[in-house]
Formats: C-alpha cells, sequence, structure tokens
C-alpha cells in the first residue's frame, strides 16, 4: 500500500466514526427526551418504553404528557384528574344529571337503594327496578357521555331499585387502569395542602369588609364576591369554613380544613367554557388554553363537606357517612347564624345555579338547588346534589379539559393522578 492509499483509508475511517458518533449522540438525546415531565418508577427500561428511561403513567387523553419541557409556568408537572366526577356513593346525584365526560366510581357502586334513596322508589319515573344500563342507543334523562370506569362492580342484589342511564361509550367494571387511582379515592393531606398554600386572595365578606389572605387563613372565611370579583393568584388555606358565592377572577385553589359552604353561583369572569363538543378538538382548546395560562379557574377542596344552601335539608343530614366527616355539617350556623340569610333565594328549589369550578369533598357534596351546571369536575366520596326544578330540566357536569394538560390547581394531591 503507496503512503497516499494509506492517508485515504484513514480519512476514511476517521469519517465512518464521526458519522457513527454523531448519531449515537441523536439516539441518546432521543432517549432522553422520551421520557420528559413523566413520573417513574425508577424501574429499568424495558424494549418500547425507552430503554433506561424511568416508566410513568400512561399519558392523558390526547397523548400529552403534563409538564413536558415548554417552559410554561401556567401548567403543572402533576397529574390531574382526567374524568368529570369520581364518587363512591352516587346517591341522587345522577338525578336528571349529564356529565360531559367520564365517570369514575371507586369500590362496588352504591346508589339508589330503597332504603336510602331520595326520592323514594317509584316517585318519579327515571327509577327502575331492576338497575338497567342502556348504552348508545338508550335515550334517558340521566347520561354519561363518555365512559364509565367502575374498580368494583354493580350490586348483585337485583331486587334493589336502580336508575336507568345512558352511557354512550363503555362501562368497564372491576376496572384497573390509569383512570381509577391505585390508592383508590385521593385522600387529602392538609400538611401537603398547607405546604403548597403560598398563594394570595382578596374579596369582600357578606358585610362589604375587605378579606385578604397570604398563604394561610387564621380562621372561619366569607367570600361574596357578588358585588366585586374575588381574586385569587395560586394556592390558599382557611383554617376552619369557607362561606362562598359570586364572581372571581385568577387561577388558583382554596382548601378548607372544615367545610365549604356555596351560598349561590359561582363564576368565572373569564371562562374557559364552552368546549367544543368533538373530544379531539376540546382536548387541544384545553392544551392551548393550559399552556397559554389563559381564562379563570378554581378549585375549591374541603377536608370534610362541601354543602350547598341548606346545611340541614334531608339531601344533607339524609346522605350515609362512609367516613364520620370532621365537622358537623350545619357547622356553619354555630359561627355564622346569618348563613341562611345569604343563600336564600340563591339556593334552592327552582333557582338554577352555575359553578364555574373543580370540586374536592373528602366526605360529601351534597344539597338541594334547582337545575345546576359545574363547570370543572368533582371529586367526593358521597355524591347527593338534587338539582331538579318546578319542571325537570338538565343538570350537567362539564369536564374542565385544562385539566388534562396540567392546569395548574389542586397541587397538593401530588401522588393522587
Amino acid at each position: 500500500m503507496t503512503h497516499t492509499q494509506g492517508d485515504q483509508m484513514k480519512r476514511t475511517l476517521i469519517g465512518i466514526f464521526t458519522v457513527l458518533l454523531a448519531v449515537s449522540f441523536v439516539a441518546c438525546q432521543e432517549k432522553s427526551f422520551s421520557g420528559q415531565g413523566r413520573r417513574g418508577s425508577g424501574k429499568p427500561g424495558k424494549p418500547g418504553d425507552g430503554d433506561g428511561v424511568p416508566p410513568s403513567t400512561p399519558a392523558p387523553p390526547g397523548g400529552d404528557d403534563l409538564g413536558t419541557g415548554d417552559g410554561s409556568d401556567h401548567i403543572s408537572t402533576l397529574k390531574k384528574p382526567a374524568f368529570a366526577l369520581m364518587a363512591r356513593d352516587l346517591r341522587c346525584g345522577m338525578c336528571h344529571l349529564t356529565i360531559k365526560g367520564d365517570l369514575v366510581t371507586t369500590g362496588d357502586v352504591m346508589s339508589f337503594e330503597p332504603d336510602r334513596s331520595l326520592p323514594a322508589p317509584g316517585s318519579d319515573d327515571h327509577i327502575l327496578s331492576p338497575f338497567r344500563i342502556f348504552t348508545k342507543k338508550g335515550e334517558y334523562d340521566e347520561r354519561i357521555e363518555g365512559t364509565w370506569f367502575i374498580s368494583g362492580v354493580f350490586p348483585n342484589d337485583r331486587s334493589k331499585t336502580e336508575m336507568k342511564l345512558t352511557v354512550t361509550n363503555e362501562v368497564k367494571q372491576n376496572y384497573v387502569g390509569p383512570e381509577i387511582p391505585k390508592s383508590g379515592f385521593p385522600k387529602l393531606v392538609l400538611a401537603k395542602a398547607e405546604a403548597v398554600s403560598k398563594g394570595t386572595l382578596t374579596g369582600k365578606d357578606n358585610a362589604g369588609k375587605d378579606v385578604s389572605i397570604t398563604g394561610k387563613s387564621a380562621s372561619n372565611v366569607i367570600l361574596d364576591g357578588t358585588t366585586s370579583p374575588i381574586k385569587i393568584n395560586g394556592e390558599v388555606l382557611v383554617n376552619g369554613d369557607l362561606v362562598i358565592l359570586g364572581s372571581y377572577s385568577g387561577r388558583g385553589t382554596i382548601y378548607a380544613t372544615g367545610n365549604i359552604y356555596i351560598a349561590g353561583s359561582i363564576t368565572a369572569s373569564d371562562s374557559a367554557f364552552p368546549f367544543p363538543a368533538d373530544k379531539i378538538q376540546a382536548l387541544a382548546r384545553g392544551k392551548e388554553l393550559a399552556l397559554a395560562g389563559q381564562k379563570d379557574a378554581l378549585a375549591l377542596v374541603a377536608n370534610s363537606s362541601i354543602i350547598l344552601g341548606d346545611s340541614r335539608h334531608q339531601t344533607v343530614t339524609g346522605t350515609p357517612k362512609i367516613t364520620p366527616p370532621p365537622v358537623k355539617h350545619d357547622n356553619v350556623m354555630t359561627w355564622f347564624p346569618d348563613y341562611s340569610k345569604l343563600y336564600k333565594g340563591k339556593v334552592g328549589k327552582n333557582i338554577n345555579l352555575r359553578l364555574d369550578a373543580f370540586l374536592y369533598s373528602q366526605n360529601m357534596i351534597a344539597g338541594k338547588t334547582g337545575n345546576y351546571v359545574l363547570n370543572g369536575g368533582m371529586i367526593c366520596d358521597s355524591f347527593h346534589i338534587l338539582g331538579i326544578g318546578s319542571e325537570a330540566g338538565r343538570n350537567v357536569i362539564n369536564y374542565d379539559f385544562r385539566m388534562a394538560h396540567g392546569l395548574k390547581i389542586m397541587e397538593a394531591f401530588d401522588d393522587s393522578f
């Protein structure tokens, strides 16, 4: 081999080595980004999941991870609820209700048994015995426009009176998957709520006096946003009960160590609703708004219960206590005896209600209203809102599709979803 030929071969080998090194570097970069923003188990990777990237829970609907390296301060790296309603005991909450989103039941389905039901069996044409589910072709007053995920089963005793309803997608019993938290019903840990409560809130009480919270309040709080909006930025903790109604602006969460009493409509000054009827389009819109930090958003989180209107109504007092609430349902009357004056004419039969919020209660969400619309979602142990006006109408829970992309509220639930 001549000297010239040797030099040429050396240059060729160096070129090949350089190309291979570059390809290897790009491949490593791709693997590193494939798991960005995901929470993993720390186990070795398997073929098809990133080869060494910690595995994670499946991406939310639409195929997007939450908080995946886009630099937005408006979304969370934590998973958020991908359903419109989660409840263990459905009670009469399903009466005249349309859920635009998925329903999750942790444990066996408990609802509409003759000795526990309001209204009484046979008192209305939407109650049937035995239990029946109609999918797709059914057109009944109660509708789940999505999938019903159940970690348990329906009652085996067919003598029990149950509701007939329409489920547009599927009913999945004994379901094990990402839609249902592995730990079951998500529990609020007050220490975590206090740790994330570093935001601010301002507003007025029922007497028009200023209310200001930075991080945590010292005691019970009344927020009346009917004359001027409540303003929230981030997460705050109420050390006691919260009474709330009226409009708000901003994005954040109010945690209450006691009960939350909703004394009227709670409306966003700049609402994200309505979302497109098509789910793919709704998810795309939700992502756009979540990443941009646009539109108002509020979560109300009660360590005990959330009660609409009269705390002494039978929908509240008759709700079974699966776990004893830490605060009595009508505790508000002990420290705010004029509470009934605040909700009178605003929450009750024939009075329509609009709630722009995601609601969480460790115990029950209950009360009696006219027809209501909840724009956000709901998590509770016992779901017992009886929303019926003088004429049968629609109660609606509309899922907030921003949650599927990490809407930055409910940050205390870092291990739940």
